[in-house]
């Protein structure tokens, strides 16, 4: 089975280690500008490194694109783990090779435009990843598995215990900007069957075990359309911090960040990238992710489904969750679909419009433990 990977950082590492075991890859074509991510494959990958070829090819570059599309070619499916910005790349190369493409996400207005691009010949997945990605496809399962007409999402990454010394209560577990653009802007929500917007950084809830959560932007148009069209009512979506968190971030919102004024935004994207205390050591620093959903009935009967994940020493617990959130629909695609006997859909579609849910709790159970209240 030939994957490939676009972008060799955290994610792309992690993808291509999971490809390898748990997705049935025996060949895997990454490609990659920095030289430096071949020891990076080296150490994650040991003896199984030889089975995967490093390209250094840029795809913004239209010289090395030709190639680009000629190696992709007859793969089982192809993953972006690029900056979202580049998605749109990625999938006009996909459109020509004739290939699938699954990506972690971008925003709206990236959407958007991958939707453009695809004519409907193909099948690009966004939005595949831990959130948006694997909440929805959980959300789905329990649309379909218990008929829920209303659910909530929880999902975030933050260090497993917390560091007094840390006066955010959190750790870069991806680009600053990620984190600035989740903050900013408004939220879609889904209420009694409308979609509506609310500001990021409101709906404050208190969790147990001293965490919190509120509304950050997540979810594209396509999800919302997508959940109100198989009969959920009502749905929305939270980002899980350490107690405390958000109240120090209405603080720099008060001052004029997390508003839409680029320049602010650039600088804060800076000083933050700049923190010691803020950067992720793997070696040294220990995350947890948890995701969970919960689903109410007409009747009222509740139900959920989460996973609580820690990082390990090799892989942060955003790393892995995030790669199983695109290699779960890249396997689907590569051999789920046929073994359940179902044809796979063309156009841009998310991965919950895409992938058995059933069947993706079953994957993400090889990988770590799923707990299900039913």
């Amino acid at each position: 089975m030939h994957y490939v990977v676009f972008g060799v950082g955290r994610q792309g590492a992690a993808a291509i280690f999971d490809l390898l075991d748990k997705c049935g890859a025996t060949r895997v074509t990454a490609i990659d500008v920095d030289p430096h991510v071949r020891e990076r494959i080296a150490e994650v990958l040991g003896d199984r490194t030889g089975q995967v070829e490093l390209h250094a090819l840029d795809p913004r570059r239209p010289e090395h694109q030709d190639e680009i599309v000629e190696r992709i070619r007859g793969c089982a499916c192809a993953i972006s783990a690029l900056p979202y910005a580049l998605n749109p790349i990625a999938t006009t190369l996909c459109h020509r090779a004739g290939a699938v493409l699954a990506d972690l996400g971008g925003n709206p207005d990236v959407i958007a435009e991958q939707v453009r691009l695809c004519d409907g010949s193909t099948l690009i997945m966004p939005d595949c990843g831990l959130s948006p990605g694997l909440n929805n496809i959980m959300t789905v399962y329990l649309r379909r598995r218990f008929d829920v007409i209303a659910a909530k999402a929880y999902c975030g990454g933050i260090p497993a215990t917390r560091e007094r010394r840390n006066p955010l209560d959190y750790k870069l577990l991806f680009s600053p900007w990620g984190l600035i653009s989740e903050y900013s802007g408004r939220c879609a929500v889904l209420r009694d069957g409308c979609v509506e917007h609310v500001e990021a950084l409101t709906g404050h809830e208190e969790l147990d075990g001293d965490r919190e959560a509120f509304y950050t932007s997540n979810n594209s148009p396509l999800t919302f359309e997508y959940l109100r069209s198989i009969g959920l009512r009502n749905y929305e979506y939270k980002t899980v911090r350490w107690r405390g968190h958000l109240e120090r971030i209405l603080l720099l919102k008060q001052v004029g960040f997390f508003r839409g004024d680029e320049d602010l935004d650039a600088a804060l994207a800076l000083g933050l990238s700049k923190q010691d205390w803020l950067r992720f050591d793997r070696q040294r620093d220990v995350d947890e992710v948890v995701l969970r959903v919960e689903g109410w009935t007409e009747d009222r009967r509740a139900t959920a489904v989460g996973i609580t994940v820690r990082g390990t020493p090799m892989f942060s617990a955003m790393e892995l969750t995030t790669s199983w959130g695109v290699t779960i629909p890249a396997a689907w695609v590569a051999f789920g679909a046929t073994q359940s006997r179902a044809a796979l859909p063309k156009g841009c579609r998310p991965p919950e419009q895409v992938v058995d849910p059933a069947w993706a709790l079953a994957e993400l159970e090889r990988r770590c433990r799923v707990v299900r209240e039913e």
